[in-house]
C-alpha cells in the first residue's frame, strides 16, 4: 500500500448517474476555512461544502430538474447523510491506492 497524493478538482461517481465534482480538503485548507468561520459552527460547515463541491451531474430539485450550484444546494446536498458521509471521505486530500511494487 502506498499514500497518494491527491492534487486538484476530480470527478467521482457516486452511484449509476450521479458524478460530483470536488476539490480536495487539505488540512491547510481546514485551518484556513477553522479562521474564516471564526468558531461558528454552521459558517464552518458552509465554507467547507463552498471548497469541496464544485459541480455535479444526476442531483435534480423537486422540479427534476438540475440543481443549481448554489451553496444553498450546497448545504441541502450535504444534509443527505449517507451522501454527506461519502463526500467526507472523498475530499480529505489523500486516496490510499495498492502498490504492488512496494511487496517486491
Amino acid at each position: 500500500m502506498a499514500i497518494k497524493l491527491a492534487s486538484g478538482q476530480k470527478w467521482h461517481e457516486y452511484v449509476d448517474g450521479v458524478r460530483i465534482q470536488m476539490a480536495p480538503l487539505t488540512t491547510r485548507d481546514l485551518r484556513k476555512i477553522y479562521k474564516e468561520a471564526k468558531g461558528d459552527d454552521e459558517t464552518f460547515e458552509e465554507l467547507i461544502a463552498d471548497h469541496v463541491l464544485l459541480d455535479w451531474e444526476g442531483i435534480v430539485g423537486e422540479d427534476d430538474l438540475k440543481l443549481p450550484v448554489t451553496l444553498a444546494s450546497k448545504m441541502a446536498i450535504r444534509d443527505n447523510v449517507a451522501l454527506s458521509a461519502w463526500i467526507d471521505s472523498k475530499s480529505k486530500g489523500f486516496t490510499t491506492v495498492k502498490d504492488a511494487e512496494l511487496k517486491n
